[in-house]
C-alpha cells in the first residue's frame, strides 16, 4: 500500500531562493515526505494552488507581488481547501494575527525550531490551525486582544464556570488538565467549550484562546504554553471534538491527541 502521506504536494513561498531551498530540505525529510514545489512570485504560487496542484501553501507573509494577506484570501474559500501558513518576523506575524480569524492555518516565526515548524505543518495537514509556541505572549502584548464594548458584552453571557473555563483555555490547559483542577469530567469541559463557542460565536480553540485574551482572562502567563499551539476546527454551535487538546503537545517531535 502507498502511503497517502507522499502524495501531499507542499508549494513554498518566498522572495529569498536560499531561504526556500533550505525550507525545502526541511520539509522534504523526515515523516512529512510530502512534494515540494517553490515559488519565489506569490501570484504564480495562488494560481498554482487554485488549479489543485497543492495541498498546502508556506509562504513568506511579505511575499511579492500579493503578501501573505493576499494569499490566504485569494485561497480562504476554495474547494477542496487549500491551508496557508505563514512565516516572518516576530513584527510581522503580530501584525498578521487577525488572519488566524479570516482563515489561516497557521503562523510561526522564520526562527522558530525546526521541529516545531514540522509539528505545525503535520497538524495543518490533519485539518488543524498551529501557532509557534513563542506566540503567546505576544499575543498577549498585542494590540490586536484589546477589548471593545461589543465583545466585553458578549462575554457578559458565559456564566462563572464557562468564564473559568475559557480562563484556562486562553492559559493553553488541555482539557484533561482543566478537567483536573475543576473536578469535573473531561466530557463536562467539553460541554462548556461548546457552550462558550455557541454563545461568542467562535469556531475554534485559537479563537478562544484569543477572546480570552481580549477580556483580561488570561493574567499571569505563568506555566503557559511551551510547545506549539494547535486546533481542532469546530463548526459554531457544535459538541468539541473528543481528540482535541488545548494545547496538544508534540511527543517524540510528533503531534499527538491525548
Amino acid at each position: 500500500m502507498v502511503n497517502a502521506a507522499a502524495h501531499r504536494r507542499i508549494l513554498l513561498v518566498d522572495r529569498q531562493p536560499l531561504f526556500l531551498e533550505a525550507l525545502r530540505s526541511l520539509l522534504g525529510t523526515g515523516s512529512l515526505r510530502a512534494a515540494m514545489q517553490i515559488a519565489t512570485r506569490s501570484d504564480d504560487a495562488v494560481a498554482t494552488a487554485i488549479s489543485g496542484a497543492a495541498d498546502l501553501v508556506v509562504c513568506d507573509v511579505l511575499a511579492e507581488p500579493l503578501d501573505g494577506h493576499a494569499v490566504v484570501r485569494a485561497l480562504v474559500d476554495l474547494s477542496p481547501r487549500v491551508p496557508v501558513i505563514l512565516l516572518g518576523d516576530v513584527t510581522e506575524i503580530t501584525a498578521a494575527l487577525p488572519l488566524m480569524l479570516e482563515g489561516a492555518a497557521g503562523l510561526f516565526t522564520k526562527d522558530v525550531a525546526p521541529a516545531d515548524l514540522l509539528a505545525g505543518v503535520e497538524a495543518v495537514l490533519a485539518g488543524h490551525q498551529a501557532i509557534g509556541a513563542n506566540l503567546l505572549p505576544v499575543i498577549l502584548a498585542s494590540g490586536v486582544v484589546s477589548a471593545s464594548s461589543p465583545v466585553l458584552g458578549a462575554a457578559s453571557r458565559l456564566s462563572p464556570a464557562e468564564r473559568e473555563v475559557l480562563a484556562m483555555v486562553g492559559r493553553g490547559k488541555s482539557v484533561p488538565e482543566i478537567a483536573a483542577v475543576r473536578q469535573i469530567s473531561q466530557k463536562t469541559v467539553r460541554n462548556h467549550m461548546a457552550s462558550i463557542y455557541r454563545k461568542l460565536d467562535l469556531k475554534n480553540r485559537v479563537e478562544a484562546m484569543l477572546f480570552a485574551a481580549r477580556i483580561g482572562l488570561v493574567g499571569e502567563l505563568a506555566d503557559s504554553a511551551s510547545t506549539p499551539w494547535a486546533d481542532d476546527p469546530s463548526a459554531v454551535g457544535t459538541s468539541v471534538p473528543d481528540g482535541g487538546a488545548i494545547p496538544i503537545a508534540p511527543r517524540d517531535q510528533h503531534w499527538d491527541d491525548p
